[in-house]
């Protein structure tokens, strides 16, 4: 009985990338499953994995499913004995909708947009070239990025939404409002910034935000 309780809460408790049922492949080539995010979402089920070979750009996708997507990191010139390809995969943008909640994401260049419907979501070791736009979502955590857009909402209020270890890098010339680290997030509510690096942010109204552990490097 005892291994039956312990059995049902490991289920429970489980998250959903240990729970992956298929791993899929996108690639340039034919030994590949699908050659674009797209369409390896399409022919995936919910909590199966995706893999992003080096050196492809695999377009945009819209999630509606829980999936495990994972890509091969970036900077990998800088690891040429273990990377004989050294490109990174890239995407257009990732756009989370309803059905996603759940998703893990990592080693991938592109850009996010998470909208309601959409919460629980873990975005890790990814290179955030553009903006990341939270439409009434809670819960999302991001962890490890390297980002160099700005933080924004369009509507709704967003909650819980922590960055973890992050570098943010901003363009110090830059002075209108697309060079801001924060625009038009007034309605975020309990987000947390812990143990992160600013590089270069140009300011605006932060919103009720904790910026706890954080550190600001001004480069002149």
């Amino acid at each position: 009985m005892k291994k039956m309780v312990f059995f049902l809460i490991l289920i429970y408790v489980c998250p959903a990338y240990l729970l992956a049922q298929t791993t899929w492949t996108v690639g340039i080539g034919d030994i590949y499953d699908f050659s674009s995010l797209q369409q390896a979402h399409n022919g995936a089920e919910p909590n199966d994995v995706i893999l992003l070979q080096q050196g492809g750009n695999y377009g945009g996708v819209t999630l509606t499913k829980s999936l495990i997507i994972k890509g091969p990191g970036y900077y990998l010139q800088e690891n040429e004995i273990v990377n004989a390809n050294q490109l990174s995969a890239s995407l257009g943008s990732i756009t989370f909708n309803v059905g996603s909640e759940g998703s893990f994401i990592t080693g991938i260049n592109t850009s996010i947009i998470v909208n309601n419907g959409s919460d629980n979501i873990v975005i890790d070791r990814c290179k955030i070239t553009s903006n990341i736009v939270f439409n009434d979502v809670s819960n999302v955590l991001i962890r490890d990025c390297l980002i160099s857009g700005r933080l924004s909402n369009n509507s709704g209020i967003n909650t819980q939404i922590f960055f973890e270890n992050c570098v943010f890098e901003f363009d110090s010339d830059c002075s209108s409002s697309s060079c801001y680290l924060f625009y038009l997030i007034s309605s975020w509510s309990n987000c947390t910034f812990n143990h992160n690096i600013f590089i270069d942010p140009s300011g605006s109204s932060i919103g009720q935000i904790n910026i706890n552990y954080c550190i600001s490097a001004l480069v002149n």
